[in-house]
């Protein structure tokens, strides 16, 4: 007698069969090439897109590049080469920048240079005007005692060789030749006190009778002349008279007081061994500036022009005293 089958068997004969002609359809079709069939997919849904889009473009997304490997790889390589060239393009710039620079400096050595040749050059001329002024020879003549009917001879031979002469006179004596005295000034000498009465024991009887004395003469120039001078050359000279509170009653009076380096002995020698005695003193002596003491004496007109002309031959400035300079003193 044959078995029932029941409805549980055959559902599992059913899904057995299934399979088996499933699997028989998987062996015996040709299946289709999937990149054939991925291409014709995507170029259906290309066209449907391009198709899409052109009656759209607004719906048209925007979607980031797919970035490969080897993309990003190639990317960064350029950027460094890219980098590499603008660091380049810096190097070449900064070598520009310093090759300026340097041109530059050269450019201010060479000016700085010249510049300092023109001073060397300059300092030169003035190194050369420096030694022709330490060059250049100055002699002082002070004249004494006048003045005296021969002052205007002397007047006359300082005025032939260019030379100025410093005056002290006495009061007496210029009240005695008023004339003399105005020449003087007006030949441009200078002029200057030399007391009174040249008496050793009346004009040093004290500070006061000094600077009296000086007044004296002081206010006679003045009236002559217009001219006010403080310059004094006391009789004999200041020393061993001229003690310190002398000096310093001088001084208070706003006198300005000079001796003298170098002595003629015009009033020793009566013919022109005086000159011969101050060219010898003058070539050997160590000073610089030499104030000569000469007096207004008939002898010393007499040779005065040969003593000139020994000075002005030798390049001698004769140049007058002023109250300005530091006075010579013993």
């Amino acid at each position: 007698m044959r078995k029932k089958i029941n409805i549980y068997e055959k559902a599992l004969i059913g899904v057995v069969l299934l399979l088996l002609l499933l699997f028989a359809w998987t062996m015996y079709s040709k299946p289709e090439d999937p990149n054939v069939a991925n291409a014709n997919t995507s170029a259906e849904k290309s066209k449907k897109e391009t198709e899409q889009n052109d009656l759209h473009p607004e719906n048209i997304p925007f979607t980031m590049p797919r970035w490969s490997l080897g993309t990003i790889l190639s990317i960064s390589s350029n950027t460094k080469k890219a980098a590499l060239l603008v660091e380049g393009e810096k190097i070449d710039a900064g070598l520009g920048q310093k090759l300026h620079f340097a041109r530059k400096q050269n450019e201010q050595k060479n000016q700085a240079g010249i510049a300092n040749e023109r001073k060397q050059a300059a300092g030169s001329d003035n190194n050369k005007a420096t030694e022709q002024t330490a060059e250049q020879k100055i002699v002082y003549l002070t004249f004494d005692d006048g003045p005296f009917a021969n002052s205007t001879g002397i007047l006359k031979l300082l005025q032939k060789y260019n030379a100025e002469a410093t005056f002290f006179m006495l009061a007496p004596n210029i009240k005695k030749y008023p004339d003399a005295v105005k020449q003087m000034v007006d030949d441009g000498h200078a002029v200057g006190m030399h007391g009174v009465t040249h008496d050793v024991k009346q004009i040093y009887q004290s500070p006061q009778t000094v600077v009296d004395e000086m007044l004296a003469g002081q206010s006679e120039i003045e009236a002559l002349t217009g001219v006010k001078t403080n310059l004094i050359r006391v009789p004999y000279g200041s020393k061993p008279h001229m003690k310190d509170h002398y000096l310093d009653a001088v001084n208070q009076a706003g006198f300005k007081m000079w001796d003298w380096n170098l002595d003629s002995l015009d009033w020793k020698y009566r013919n022109e061994e005086y000159v011969n005695k101050v060219i010898h003193d003058q070539e050997t002596a160590q000073k610089d500036e030499l104030v000569i003491l000469l007096h207004e004496k008939e002898t010393t007109l007499a040779h005065l022009e040969q003593l000139l002309k020994y000075y002005s031959e030798n390049g001698y400035e004769m140049k007058k005293i002023t109250e300005s300079m530091p006075p010579v003193q013993f």
